[in-house]
């Protein structure tokens, strides 16, 4: 009878084995440091175990998938003899045969508990929309179950659909965040039917009409995104924060753009609407944070890959390249944000890696709004 040790893979690693002096079987037992007597394992089971995942297995904590399942074939075949009945060996064998299965325990859930919103419920309103989307996507991708809204189920719905087609856990519904009511009863459906709200995120549309000087613009088309940010924006994530408070947890995510930072030409009532979230966020974040709840605010230099800019582009291409061209160049790093970034960020925020993050706009501009860049270059 054989079964897999792994112990082949110790030599093609380099590593060294060497037997253990107190064991009189010159039988390696775990590499140095397992004290075996014919009874007895003297050394605490926890430190072998870590020991011997660092020797026998190098690569589990690997992120590569595809490694993975390599190693795993790797490991099944290879294999030792079983000690023969009565051998003294055996007290040895037997703790490295518990150790092996812990290991192969280990490979199985590694992905699983690696990931960095596992158990908890995520709020994304405008979750239809293009940006709104790929921050779900990877909000549940990190193992949150995701609640999307939007003003057309249609649209968010699709996005629930792709992400449980992915393995992940969503419901859709149609929401209004300009609508206290319906903000109202939305998150209270969340909270009966998830137990939680850990994170709330507002990505909806503000209509905004730009690239018309404010001499020129209509008082509506001025007002309007101002309007609809600040009252969406007070709705949903002062709903989320009455639930936070109680939970003494929970984080809440905006989103603007460089002319929150800069004074930005021809942008409109775009502008105005940026700045505002962001002191709203910076507010809502002092007075929530003796309660446990983190408020940070995502400002993005604009994504080329977003649903926006491709209709733009498609609209009047030659004026887009111009005008990308000209964003492009105002940035330290030559480079506009794409979505995926805007999302990764998004997800750090809401982990528990950003624990101590809370009250401040996180620049993802590729530095916009920190100097003169279009002097270099």
């Amino acid at each position: 009878m054989r079964v897999d040790l792994g112990r082949r893979a110790a030599r093609d690693q380099q590593l060294e084995v060497a037997p253990d002096p107190i064991c009189p079987h010159d039988c390696s037992c775990l590499f140095l440091s397992l004290r075996c007597k014919r009874s007895a394992v003297a050394t605490s089971a926890v430190s072998l175990f870590l020991l011997y995942i660092r020797n026998n297995f190098p690569r589990i904590t690997g992120s590569n998938e595809a490694s993975t399942t390599k190693d795993r074939r790797r490991y099944r075949d290879e294999s030792i003899t079983i000690p023969a009945t009565g051998d003294e060996r055996n007290c040895c064998f037997l703790t490295r045969i518990a150790l092996i299965s812990l290991a192969h325990s280990l490979l199985e859930t590694r992905s699983v508990n690696s990931q960095m919103l596992q158990n908890r419920n995520a709020v994304i309103y405008g979750g239809g929309g293009s940006l709104g989307s790929t921050i779900a996507r990877a909000i549940a991708k990190e193992g949150a179950t995701v609640f999307l809204a939007g003003r057309r189920l249609s649209a968010v719905k699709e996005v629930a659909d792709e992400i449980i087609d992915s393995g992940g856990r969503a419901e859709a519904a149609r929401v209004d965040a300009t609508n206290e009511s319906e903000v109202n009863v939305f998150v209270d459906s969340v909270i009966r039917k998830g137990g939680t709200l850990d994170l709330s995120f507002s990505a909806i549309d503000y209509q905004v009409v730009q690239n018309i000087p404010l001499v020129q613009l209509s008082v509506e088309d001025f007002v309007r995104p101002v309007s609809i940010a600040m009252r969406s924006q007070f709705l949903t994530a002062t709903a989320a924060g009455k639930i936070m408070m109680k939970q003494r947890s929970g984080v809440i995510l905006s989103l603007t753009a460089t002319p929150g930072g800069i004074g930005y030409p021809f942008t409109a009532g775009f502008a105005p609407a940026c700045a505002a979230i962001e002191s709203f966020s910076r507010n809502l974040a002092s007075e929530l944070g003796t309660h446990g709840v983190r408020v940070v605010n995502i400002r993005s230099g604009g994504s080329p890959d977003s649903q926006v800019f491709k209709q733009a582009i498609e609209r009047n291409p030659k004026e887009m390249e111009v005008i990308l061209r000209g964003m492009e160049n105002d940035t330290m790093l030559k480079r506009l944000p794409l979505m995926e970034e805007i999302a990764n960020t998004a997800v750090f925020l809401a982990s528990d890696f950003a624990k101590s993050v809370t009250g401040v706009t996180v620049d993802v501009t590729g530095g916009t709004t920190a100097g003169l860049n279009y002097r270099v270059g």
